[in-house]
């Protein structure tokens, strides 16, 4: 009988092991489990934050953007939404020229002559919509206010809500 399985079968391993093995096999065990749940957490914890990264240089990205290159693309399941609305076509810019910024706007109603309350008007509701500008806004509409014919002083129900309150006060200061 000298097949080394038999032998190893037969043996007797109650009393051969030492006796801290148990103890230090523990501890080595619980240590690589407890580094292993750390290591996973604070993958978590990183995903979580580049994510929370991304979101916010995504929205530092969207605010310097102009509203024109804001425009969202349309997808097949928001085509209901938009089939209310007229279409609209590109068409290429016939003028080369660079659109005039709304200080330029704002002078061009000053210097007008003809229709500068329409003028003023428009360049207010820009500042207004566009870049939420309140006190160039508030400027332009005073302006415009100023130049109008004692007719536009009533409120209208398509004013917004900065036009109607200069309107109300100045129909207040004339009493």
């Amino acid at each position: 009988m000298n097949d080394p399985l038999e032998e190893f079968l037969a043996s007797d391993f109650s009393d051969t092991t030492p006796p801290n093995l148990r103890q230090a096999v523990l501890a080595t065990t619980t240590r690589v489990l407890r580094r292993r749940r750390l290591a996973r957490r604070l993958a978590w914890a990183t995903a979580l934050a580049a994510c929370f990264l991304a979101g916010m240089g995504t929205m530092l990205l969207w605010q310097t953007l102009e509203p024109s290159e804001r425009q969202v693309q349309r997808s097949p399941a928001n085509d209901h939404l938009s089939a209310k609305q007229p279409e609209k076509t590109a068409t290429p810019p016939t003028n080369p020229e660079p659109p005039l910024s709304l200080v330029d706007l704002e002078w061009r109603a000053f210097d007008s002559r003809d229709n500068r309350a329409a003028l003023f008007f428009e360049v207010a509701k820009r500042y207004l919509v566009e870049r939420q500008d309140y006190d160039s806004a508030l400027r332009c509409y005073s302006q415009a206010l100023d130049a109008a014919p004692k007719e536009e002083l009533a409120v209208r129900p398509d004013d917004n809500w900065l036009v109607m309150a200069l309107k109300e006060a100045r129909q207040k200061g004339e009493q």
